[in-house]
């Protein structure tokens, strides 16, 4: 009796795709490694949060043991989430940096409870991208050492910030930007102790504006760091010698009045 060869190799190859397929589905926990997220220090990455778009880098002395200080940037008009800046200002190392996006602001004519609304708003969506930076993408940060900072609109920004709440700041870097008045929600008191460095251009028209939100700041207690940069208008200066010694005297102490949470 002759065997049809070919229908029994082709039994045999069922049989093992069977076999084998059922051991790959078992052990098949969910997305491989390659699936998940990675970051290299040293490189930006482009993320997607809660539908606005950020930049994460990690400082070329990243680790997986020692928790990072975290800059959270936002830039000026026009401008885009960038982590260039502090890259230039730090050497490439130090801080986990955040190029910021801003959520959807208010339109037209605005008014100061709207203001307080967006900050507010603005201070629970950092709370939640910290858990996400944390938890989610594994990025070890040291919740200790948080750091708000903006070019123009976004120094104006980080004032509305550290005006409406100082608590969870280590420290905060206002750049061709002062602050206004009608986002101070906090006790003034709360500002005392409090790192901040405000610079700006010899000709830039935020000059003035700086000035004064130096002197408020100083006024309140806080340790401002002021510098004019001579020469220059409406720009940051991003070797700037005064900057980098105030960003390396952060990393070597802690805010005691900073808080866990954004909150």
């Amino acid at each position: 009796m002759r065997h049809n060869q070919g229908g029994t190799n082709y039994l045999l190859f069922i049989a093992l795709l069977l076999i084998f397929g059922s051991v790959s589905l078992a052990n098949d926990t969910g997305p491989s490694k390659a699936d998940s997220p990675f970051f290299q220090p040293g490189k930006e990455t482009l993320l997607t949060f809660e539908e606005h778009k950020l930049v994460l880098y990690l400082p070329l002395d990243y680790n997986d043991i020692n928790a990072a200080p975290v800059i959270f940037f936002y830039h000026g008009q026009g401008g885009h989430p960038s982590t260039d800046f502090f890259q230039h200002v730090t050497g490439s190392k130090g801080f986990v940096i955040v190029g910021m996006s801003y959520a959807d602001e208010p339109e037209g004519e605005v008014l100061r409870g709207q203001v307080l609304n967006y900050l507010k708003i603005e201070f629970r969506r950092l709370a939640r991208l910290k858990i996400h930076l944390k938890r989610e993408l594994n990025v070890r940060i040291d919740e200790k050492k948080l750091f708000v900072s903006g070019i123009s609109k976004g120094g104006w920004f980080t004032s509305d910030l550290l005006d409406y709440n100082p608590r969870p700041w280590a420290g905060a870097v206002i750049i061709a930007a002062g602050r206004r008045e009608i986002t101070q929600e906090t006790n003034p008191k709360n500002l005392k102790g409090k790192p901040i460095y405000i610079g700006a251009g010899e000709t830039d028209t935020n000059r003035h504006s700086a000035e004064r939100a130096q002197a408020f700041y100083r006024r309140c207690g806080a340790e401002v760091t002021f510098e004019i940069y001579e020469g220059l208008g409406h720009s940051a200066k991003a070797d700037s010698v005064r900057l980098q010694q105030w960003l390396a005297d952060r990393i070597k102490t802690t805010d005691t009045d900073s808080q866990d949470s954004a909150d």
